[in-house]
């Protein structure tokens, strides 16, 4: 069992004291406010070509394991880290001196837990653990889904959601109206995970109901973000004779969901890209990537250094986190 102490040590170790200063993201990556933006991490804003977010602060030589959510108040962001079969959510905060070093979230760090999302208005967040479920017990060999909420200026404590934990779902997020959009491999779908919504009505979700042929096939579609106005979903699919990574659908005049399309070679280079998160004002489209920058092979014979030098670095085959400006999506709204 893992301790947050143990996993805080791996974390601080990786990253790039220079960009982080003594205390936090220092001045020197604020400058330039037409160009960075201290609502991401005062990192340069980027263009229409995917570039890392924030390397050395998020991006690491870890295994990033999923994007990043920032709070609609910009006062917080979390992702996830991967540490064999771990899973640690990490936080960073921001106070009046600005976004303070990443951290173990106060909720995470003994359990395995992963994949956060927000709520329908963003003062709660979910997650998946293992945690258990009751006092003194032992882990769960399965994930249930956990929550968070604000309280004051930190979070709360951790408390068991039955009612999304019952409709055994998995990577689920939701619309601004409170329906859950999710993938499932258990419910009789066209492939092996498809994409389902559960609406909420009166009170209570209503039977899950498939998205339908226009987004799902006979492959795997998972990791769904939906559009808080539920205009557009953006997805992960593999085996698709288009290409493996994200693709987009999009709700027609009458309500229909069109036939998914193909982000394209500018955003899906390793086929790997999932976990698609778009920033509360719209303008930025966030997901990971696993991508081996160095290849399979090298042209001279690695030293020790070299691989420890690999190691430490993000684009070292690990999952990282990429952004992208969403006016990338315009031509696939259409």
């Amino acid at each position: 069992m893992y301790k947050k102490a143990a996993v805080a040590v791996v974390l601080m170790a990786s990253l790039s004291i220079d960009a982080l200063g003594q205390d936090g993201l220092g001045a020197s990556n604020r400058e330039n406010q037409k160009t960075h933006s201290d609502n991401y991490l005062g990192q340069e804003l980027p263009g229409l070509v995917p570039e890392l977010f924030a390397p050395g602060i998020v991006s690491t030589g870890l295994h990033e394991h999923s994007a990043v959510l920032i709070t609609p108040d910009g006062n917080d962001l979390f992702f996830t880290v991967a540490d064999g079969a771990q899973h640690v959510i990490l936080h960073i905060p921001k106070d009046k001196s600005g976004w303070l070093k990443p951290r173990v979230a106060p909720f995470s760090g003994q359990y395995k837990d992963d994949r956060p999302f927000f709520g329908p208005h963003g003062k709660r967040v979910y997650y998946s653990s293992r945690r258990p479920r009751s006092a003194g017990a032992d882990a769960e060999s399965r994930g249930g889904i956990w929550y968070v909420e604000r309280k004051g200026s930190g979070w709360g404590e951790p408390k068991f959601e039955p009612a999304l934990t019952a409709l055994n779902i998995a990577t689920p997020g939701f619309a601004a109206n409170g329906n859950l959009y999710f993938c499932s491999a258990e419910r009789g779908g066209q492939g092996r995970e498809d994409l389902f919504v559960a609406k909420w009505e009166n009170g209570a979700y209503a039977k899950p109901k498939s998205l339908g042929n226009s987004v799902n096939s006979e492959s795997m579609e998972a990791w769904p973000y939906i559009a808080p106005d539920e205009g557009y979903i953006i997805f992960t699919s593999f085996g698709r004779s288009e290409g493996d990574g994200l693709y987009i659908s999009v709700r027609d005049d009458e309500g229909r969901w069109t036939k998914a399309r193909y982000l394209g070679p500018d955003v899906n280079i390793s086929g790997t890209e999932r976990f698609a998160w778009v920033s509360h004002d719209g303008k930025y489209l966030l997901f990971n990537r696993q991508w081996e920058r160095h290849g399979a092979s090298s042209s001279i014979p690695l030293t020790l250094e070299d691989l420890h030098n690999r190691s430490a670095s993000p684009q070292n085959g690990l999952g990282d986190v990429y952004w992208v400006n969403t006016q990338i999506l315009e031509k696939f709204k259409r």
